[in-house]
């Protein structure tokens, strides 16, 4: 059923949100309706986090955020959003769509005192979403094979 979870509690929606997949996404929550949307892994991490995480299309993540009951700013059981995810995975265009689109950068996780927007994000994409964070219109024009970027 689309509600079966796996071992790490992920429903398919979870899985097709990882993988980018807008077309099954669709389709489980035409079959199953948009209270999947809220559902949280043993990770914190809704569909919508789960699609900041894979980082695969900005196209999932915009459809995500027009279903009934869904929160740019929703925060899991760790307090991170969707906003912390696409940083921590180094997505930048995410990041960008995802300000442009409400994301509340000043929001904070409940396990530590200190904004965790940037906690925990690979040193090699740190500055890059400061900059996100801090200018996003300067991220106009980043192509999708930019999103992740990688320092040896």
């Amino acid at each position: 059923t689309v509600a079966t979870r796996n071992v790490y509690g992920d429903t398919p929606l979870h899985l097709a949100c990882y993988g980018g997949r807008l077309d099954a996404a669709k389709a489980l929550i035409a079959a199953a309706g948009s209270h999947l949307m809220v559902s949280e892994n043993v990770f914190s991490e809704t569909p919508l986090h789960a699609a900041c995480t894979g980082g695969k299309s900005i196209e999932l993540i915009a459809f995500l955020m027009k279903q009934p009951g869904v929160d740019a700013n929703y925060q899991g059981h760790d307090g991170h959003t969707a906003l912390h995810s696409a940083c921590y995975h180094g997505h930048l265009q995410i990041v960008q769509y995802l300000l442009e689109n409400g994301a509340d950068q000043s929001l904070a996780a409940r396990t530590n005192e200190r904004p965790a927007t940037l906690q925990g994000a690979p040193q090699s994409t740190f500055a890059a979403a400061i900059m996100a964070l801090n200018r996003p219109e300067t991220l106009s024009g980043i192509s999708s094979r930019d999103s992740v970027i990688s320092v040896e």
